[in-house]
């Protein structure tokens, strides 16, 4: 069945090319911002591989979602669709975040105007709840099938989503270190309460006795060993199991700064008072 089907699409379907070129300039423009033209940066300093491998990863990621064969496949599969989901919010934002270096973002965040919007625009509390609600809200089967019936509302949606995605993310990953708001230990619930906002809709879809969402009831069954109502399921597991291992890895790096903090603190000795040796 999957080779019956695919055979109707052509490379251009798997591989759109207003995103590919999209994509091609998004990376080229950065290679040359962190190469040839770093000059131009006050205070610029040399991008580390791993930092360019990263961000172009998060790239190559965003495009295969968007304008590759993910979007097609998503279209038959659930599970895919969810696989996309969680690519775009919980691990193209760190990887871009983590790829851009400081310099290359403060001459933009320091334009008035943008410094202020930004400032203003930023309740990281208020946009973890609005982001994760949004989530769980689009996959409800009534308010998903909607967005399926109406593809221009579905796409203005995801939109959305991945706009908030980002800017909760650059409370977690702020790449302007003078624009943090976030102690490691507010990090560190900020993250578990991501995990928890979005754990109901998961579990509702991962322990779904029957099938949810009529978008993909009645579409070709492209694999034998994967029936609609186990591929429904295996949705729910992609993106709980991808959110929480991004949001794992992040957390690491600073549950052990936070640790190293603390013991320092507590190995801190005053010097004691020198003694008056007159009396």
């Amino acid at each position: 069945m999957f080779g019956q089907v695919m055979s109707s699409y052509d490379f251009t379907d798997f591989w759109d090319l207003k995103w590919m070129i999209l994509a091609g300039l998004i990376g080229a423009i950065y290679l040359l911002l962190t190469g040839t033209f770093r000059k131009y940066f006050e205070q610029s300093k040399p991008v580390k591989l791993y930092r360019k491998v990263l961000f172009l990863s998060g790239i190559v990621i965003g495009y295969i979602t968007i304008g590759g064969p993910l979007s097609i496949l998503s279209s038959y599969l659930f599970s895919v669709h969810m696989l996309s989901m969680s690519l775009l919010y919980f691990v193209m934002p760190p990887l871009i975040f983590f790829g851009i270096p400081d310099w290359m973002l403060r001459p933009l965040f320091n334009v008035g105007v943008i410094k202020k919007i930004v400032t203003a625009c930023n309740r990281p509390w208020i946009i973890v709840v609005v982001f994760n609600a949004l989530v769980s809200f689009y996959h409800f089967p009534i308010i998903f099938d909607y967005f399926t019936e109406n593809p221009g509302l579905g796409l203005l949606a995801r939109t959305i989503m991945l706009i908030m995605a980002y800017c909760m993310w650059w409370n977690i990953i702020c790449p302007l270190p003078e624009m943090e708001l976030f102690s490691d230990l507010l990090k560190l619930g900020y993250i578990l309460l991501n995990v928890v906002l979005l754990y109901p809709v998961c579990v509702m879809i991962m322990f779904s006795s029957s099938l949810m969402f009529h978008a993909y009831t009645g579409v070709p069954q492209l694999f034998g060993f994967l029936p609609p109502l186990e591929d429904q399921r295996a949705g729910g597991i992609f993106m709980n199991v991808i959110q929480e291992f991004t949001l794992a890895i992040i957390l690491l790096p600073i549950v052990y700064r936070w640790v190293q903090k603390q013991k320092a603190l507590h190995h801190k000795v005053d010097p004691l008072p020198s003694e008056d040796n007159g009396k």
